[in-house]
């Protein structure tokens, strides 16, 4: 069985030595490196070539948002897993923007962080359930109403003037609308847009 090689980047010594155990006892994984900062990773990432990179959100040197750009700048497969104490709508929004895969907390049961892993690995997003719900209050609070409609049609890949004759309002409306769903949710374009509302359980693509 080929195991999940792991890259792991934390400055907490016990953090990373508790992953190292867990990891130990899965016939499916490895750490083949672990860093202490993203100076370190960067290297790691380049020499051992990992399948998936578990990394903390606040750390010296590089902190883990500007980690996330240089590795996907570098590899658009990497596969990118958050491990952080921190948990708010704003963190994982920015993270996922960023790049990452997955967004887990500290703390979490075992079983949590392993599926994590696993599904990332996999080439899908994890984000659980109560992580998601402050992804979505969060993106509720920024929005007006008008707003969600829009950002529904724009998921369903209407262009501006289809979302304009669809509700019944000016393109330049439209526009108006999007560019402040994009500043409200920090959001790079609209494809980030409607993932951070996916994420968050707001919508749901069909």
């Amino acid at each position: 069985m080929s195991k999940i090689r792991i890259l792991l980047v934390d400055d907490h010594v016990l953090v990373r030595m508790g992953i190292l155990t867990v990891t130990r006892l899965q016939p499916d994984m490895e750490v083949v490196a672990e860093v202490e900062d993203g100076e370190e990773a960067m290297d790691a990432f380049h020499k051992f070539k990992p399948d998936v990179v578990i990394l903390d959100l606040r750390m010296p040197k590089i902190d883990g948002l500007e980690l996330v750009g240089k590795i996907r700048n570098e590899s658009r497969d990497a596969k990118i897993l958050i491990l952080s104490n921190y948990a708010s709508g704003s963190d994982v929004s920015r993270a996922i923007q960023a790049g990452a895969d997955g967004y887990v907390q500290k703390g979490m049961p075992l079983e949590q962080f392993l599926t994590a892993v696993r599904t990332v690995y996999a080439g899908e997003r994890f984000v659980p359930p109560e992580i998601a719900v402050r992804l979505t209050s969060m993106v509720q609070s920024r929005l007006s109403e008008r707003e969600i409609e829009v950002l529904r049609l724009v998921a369903k890949g209407l262009r501006n003037k289809e979302i304009a004759d669809s509700l019944r309002i000016t393109e330049a409306t439209v526009k108006t609308h999007v560019a402040s769903i994009l500043n409200k949710l920090r959001a790079s374009d609209r494809t980030a847009a409607v993932t951070l509302a996916v994420k968050g359980k707001l919508l749901h693509l069909d």
